[in-house]
């Protein structure tokens, strides 16, 4: 009988283990850019663009995971479900993605970066 509350107990944390490990690296990403701007702020990336403006760049090849997405529809930032607005303009929504760098030189940095600039590791 303990020996079965035992086995049942490790296959139950082996499940969570393993569920955890899967969700976690759905959000990883790969910086696809030359160099991918990170903003504190979402809005950066809904406003006119500044080259004079200092912020970190990540290099190509950077590893990330994804904390939270949100897209820029004009200047307002939006839930990233929100659906575009009926016009000709395609880009008329931006996809912005809260990332931490998981390894090298900018491990732990959080910021908001361009969705654009990423893409999955598969």
């Amino acid at each position: 009988m303990v020996a079965g509350v035992g086995l049942g107990f490790l296959g139950v944390s082996l499940h969570n283990f393993e569920q955890t490990t899967f969700e976690r690296r759905a959000k990883i990403r790969l910086v696809v850019s030359d160099a991918l701007q990170v903003s504190p702020d979402p809005r950066l990336f809904c406003e006119e663009y500044i080259p004079s403006r200092k912020v970190p760049l990540l290099a190509r090849g950077t590893v990330v995971e994804m904390v939270d997405r949100r897209a820029c529809l004009g200047d307002e930032v939006v839930d990233a479900d929100t659906p575009p607005p009926w016009t000709k303009d395609h880009y008329s929504l931006v996809g912005v993605e809260k990332v931490r760098v998981v390894e090298g030189a900018d491990a732990g940095l959080v910021g908001w970066v361009l969705v654009s600039g990423l893409s999955n590791t598969e």
